[in-house]
Order: structure tokens, then C-alpha cells, then sequence
């Protein structure tokens, strides 16, 4: 992940990421001015960041009050900006670091897992542990068959789920951060193991015409992957290419800077799949297959 950082600075691309901080010093209410709690934070967090509004779930307002008696009405508002609209994310005591990010890279056989300062674009901690998955089968299609069983499905996408967070819960102990910090996240795996993640049927997935029921994952939140992060922290995963071209794939040819490239170029994915795209920034043909 050190690596894919260092590779974005080297493109001169953005640091863009999903999330922004800032601490807030909130008014007080009185007699006078008894305008809500959470339009209270985003009167002045919105002039701040410079969007016309920011809209408040309903989960993230209910704890204002206790938040803004203990921490004397100074807090951290965290933001997701869409356009000129923004999304409040999360409210926290003001402290010293963060806002952080989790980057997890979803492998058939094993899981990688970064924790990240999303300020300096630095991976603070990072762990690999063994895909709990392999438990039902060593190949996808193992598992993809499982699935259509009563229950499979179920039970293949709590796996995923119970080993992305013991793994978060092993960088939050290492780097003594508590997981309601880790405020977004961003998530890369092949086609079947997106599916998986978001309990997705594999059924058209392995069978002709091999169509995924999804290919572009958006407006995805932690709550909805049972991810022990913020409730309401944006997810992005990177989107899948057809049946056999993942996310993981897809963010490959970003890193390698496929879309800027003259000369023909070749990458080589080697996992229990395997894919490989030749190509440049006109043109681009892959091919994949089973590989161990």
C-alpha cells in the first residue's frame, strides 16, 4: 500500500480523500438562539468547507447532545463533500491525528489490510491475514457453488465480514486508534469476492453468459457491510469490469498509470486467478484464469 501511495505521488495525481476534518467550535443554545443541534455544526462547518449545506443522518445527531456536554461544545466534524452538498460522517471529541482510513485488499486466499492517516497519505500499520473463506473451499468456484445453497451465502459473506474486522480490530490495537475514528474506507477484490462482500448472488457470476449482478458498487456505507468502522463511513470499492476482471484488477492498471501510458505495457495479476492486461492509454485486452 506504501508502494500505491508513493506510485500516486509519482503520477502527480491528487490526494483526494473521501473525507475531510475540521474541528468546530460550536455556539451555545439559549432563549435567543434555539436553533437545532446538528444545523448548529453545520452552520458554520458548511462556511468552513465552503458547501452550501450539509445534511445530517439521523444516527450522527442523536449523540450530539452528549457529545457537545462533555467535550464543551469543541468537536470534529467529519465531512464527505459531494459537489456542494456534504454528508456529516461523524462528531468526535477534537484530538491530536486522523482522520483515518481502512484499505483492504480482498484476496481469494488472503487479506490485506492497511490502516491510514488520510491527512499525510501515510499507512501507519499494515497486516496480512488468511481469507476465513478458504474454510468452504480453496477456489472461487467452490464457494460460488456453496452460495446457491440454503444458508451459503449467509455464512461465506459473515467469513469475509468476521475477518475484515478481526483484522481491524488487530491494526486498532497496534496503532491505538479506536475503530469509531477510522471515518472511510476503501476496499479492492475480484469480481466473486465483491460480490461476497455485499452478500450478492454468484449464480450468473459462473454460469453463461457470466454476467456479475453488479459491477459498479456506489454510495456504499460501513453499515452496510457490517464493517466495525463508523457507521456512516463511505465504503468505495473499486469497481469490476465484467465477471472475471475485479476491482483488484482495475486498481492495478490505475497504479501503474495504464491511462497515461504511450508504449504497450503488460501486467501480470498472479493469485489463486490470475489476469493479464496488455495495453496503453488508446487501447487495452485481458484474459484470465484459474492459477493455483
Amino acid at each position: 500500500m506504501e508502494v500505491f501511495f508513493d506510485r500516486l505521488k509519482s503520477l502527480n495525481l491528487d490526494h483526494s480523500p473521501l473525507v475531510e476534518a475540521m474541528d468546530v467550535s460550536v455556539s451555545r443554545p439559549s432563549l435567543r438562539d434555539n436553533t437545532g443541534l446538528a444545523d448548529r455544526l453545520t452552520r458554520e462547518a458548511s462556511k468552513s468547507l465552503g458547501l452550501d449545506r450539509i445534511v445530517t443522518p439521523p444516527s450522527v445527531a442523536a449523540g450530539l447532545n452528549r457529545l457537545y456536554a462533555a467535550c464543551d461544545y469543541e468537536v470534529r466534524a467529519v465531512v464527505q463533500r459531494d459537489g456542494d452538498i456534504g454528508r456529516m460522517v461523524a462528531v468526535e471529541p477534537q484530538a491530536q491525528g486522523g482522520p483515518y482510513g481502512l484499505a483492504v485488499d480482498i484476496g481469494s486466499t488472503t487479506l490485506v489490510m492497511g490502516l491510514v492517516d488520510l491527512v499525510e497519505a501515510r499507512v501507519l500499520h499494515q497486516i496480512t491475514r488468511a481469507n476465513p473463506q478458504t474454510e468452504f473451499g480453496a477456489d472461487i468456484l467452490t464457494r460460488a457453488h456453496m452460495a446457491d445453497k440454503p444458508d451459503g451465502l449467509a455464512r461465506l459473506t459473515a467469513a469475509l465480514s468476521d475477518g475484515i474486522n478481526n483484522g481491524l480490530e488487530e491494526l486498532c490495537a497496534h496503532c491505538g486508534v479506536e475503530s469509531s475514528r477510522i471515518t472511510s474506507a476503501s476496499m479492492a477484490g475480484n469480481t466473486s469476492m465483491t460480490h461476497f462482500l455485499l452478500g450478492l448472488p454468484l449464480s450468473t457470476v459462473i454460469r453463461e453468459p457470466y454476467v456479475p449482478v453488479l459491477n459498479r458498487p456506489d454510495h456504499i456505507l460501513a453499515k452496510d457491510i457490517d464493517l466495525g468502522v463508523a457507521p456512516e463511513a463511505p465504503v468505495w470499492i473499486m469497481p469490476n469490469k465484467g465477471a472475471y476482471f475485479g476491482g483488484d484488477l482495475i486498481a492495478g492498471l490505475v497504479t501503474a498509470g495504464f491511462e497515461s501510458l504511450e508504449e504497450p505495457c503488460l501486467l501480470v495479476d498472479v493469485g489463486t486467478n490470475a489476469e493479464v492486461v496488455l495495453g496503453q492509454k488508446d487501447w487495452m485486452i485481458g484474459a484470465a484464469g484459474a492459477a493455483g
